[in-house]
């Protein structure tokens, strides 16, 4: 045989032996087989023919035939069908307990809704696929903003876990979309608002929010009837002496899983936003005298007096700092207990007849009645929402006067 013969039959045998290593060596030409399941070496790739024998279930060989049918588009062709079909996985073990927060799916679908009104009133007559394909538009865009990126990372390896129990299974089908649905998730170029599973989960959770709404307004009509019996305090008061509608209400909460923390949310948020309305004076209590207003100026003065301050040259941040603690002091020093019950005698007033005019910060203001007893009510918000609003009023109607 010729040198030369020889020398190009040689070269080929070096390439038929290069890519026989390459598959030795666990080489895949599926881009979602780079997990960490793949080792360098002598070992068999997942979707390997030699699989079957390193206890690789069924699932995983048929999935390997329906791949390599499919060709090199694979995903391309099936991407519509695995995003639609994904939701089924939330059947799986590892997807039951997954769930977005009830509150603040509600928070953010309204507040995406709302940034939607004008488009929604456009189409309000126009076809109704232009109103789903709106309708698609605003979930998707609201899903977005639900999966975070510890919720996504916690989703992914939630499908990690899934795939590796599926591998051993027969069924191919589920360890197609697990496995396929990765691989696009862990895509930054596909949205997650596109996803089967999430359309899924998040409907799940309006639903959940709906019958928390529906469940909390059968608690707070029991309240509301017990008030309009009782005519005032009393009708509540009877509420808590009654044993069997205590139990009554016990079992409604617990009827409702979760309903109890949701009632707590609420009720937080409520309180918040009612403590804001007294800050900015949108609900008028007068909780202070003009006297008892002019105590952290006194406290102010004393402590620049005393620290013989140039207020030429002073740090603005340090002041407000210490008007802020001139501010904890005077509550504290104001709310003796025989302040607190005389305050407590006003606001039970001002509650009774906001209650009987169907004013809903009556309520809110029992509930801040029974936080007013505390050990620094300097701490206690209510109260420093109220001296905060008053004292902005006061400078301004000093101001007011002097001008």
């Amino acid at each position: 045989m010729l040198p030369e013969k020889r020398t190009r039959l040689a070269r080929i045998e070096m390439k038929k032996k290069h890519r026989k290593g390459h598959k030795l060596q666990g080489r895949s030409r599926f881009p979602w087989e780079s997990r960490n399941r793949m080792v360098s070496g002598a070992a068999a790739t997942p979707f390997s023919r030699s699989s079957a024998d390193a206890n690789i279930s069924s699932a995983a060989n048929t999935l390997v035939e329906k791949i390599s049918r499919s060709g090199p588009h694979y995903i391309e062709k099936n991407f519509v069908r695995i995003m639609r079909q994904c939701y089924v996985l939330r059947k799986e073990p590892e997807f039951r307990d997954l769930a977005f927060d009830v509150d603040e799916t509600v928070e953010v679908s309204l507040r995406v809704r709302e940034k939607y009104e004008n488009r929604v009133l456009q189409l309000r007559h126009g076809s109704k696929s232009e109103q789903a394909q709106l309708r698609d538009e605003i979930r998707a865009e609201i899903i977005e903003e639900l999966t975070t990126p510890d919720f996504r990372r916690d989703v992914l390896r939630r499908l990690d876990r899934a795939i590796d129990r599926l591998m051993k299974t027969s069924s191919a089908d589920k360890l197609e979309l697990a496995l396929v649905l990765k691989t696009l998730l862990e895509s930054k170029q596909v949205p997650w608002g596109l996803c089967g599973m999430m359309t899924d989960l998040y409907c799940a959770t309006i639903d959940r929010a709906e019958q928390l709404a529906r469940a909390e307004e059968e608690v707070f009509a029991e309240f509301r009837q017990a008030f309009k019996d009782g005519k005032d305090m009393d009708g509540l008061q009877a509420i808590r002496e009654d044993p069997e509608r205590l139990a009554a209400l016990a079992r409604k909460l617990e009827a409702q899983p979760g309903l109890n923390d949701h009632l707590q949310r609420e009720t937080e948020k409520r309180l918040h936003a009612f403590e804001q309305a007294v800050s900015r004076r949108e609900v008028e209590l007068d909780l202070f005298t003009d006297k008892e207003l002019l105590r952290p100026y006194i406290y102010l003065k004393e402590y620049v007096d005393e620290h013989k301050i140039d207020l030429a040259k002073v740090d603005q941040d340090k002041m407000a700092e210490q008007f802020t603690e001139s501010i904890k002091r005077a509550i504290r020093e104001i709310m003796t207990p025989e302040r607190v019950e005389e305050m407590k005698h006003c606001l039970e007033q001002t509650s009774q007849t906001w209650l009987r005019a169907g004013n809903p910060h009556g309520a809110l203001l029992q509930i801040e009645l029974s936080y007013l007893e505390t050990e620094d009510p300097s701490t206690n918000p209510f109260l420093q929402s109220g001296f905060l609003g008053q004292l902005q009023h006061f400078q301004k109607r000093m101001i007011s006067e002097r001008g």
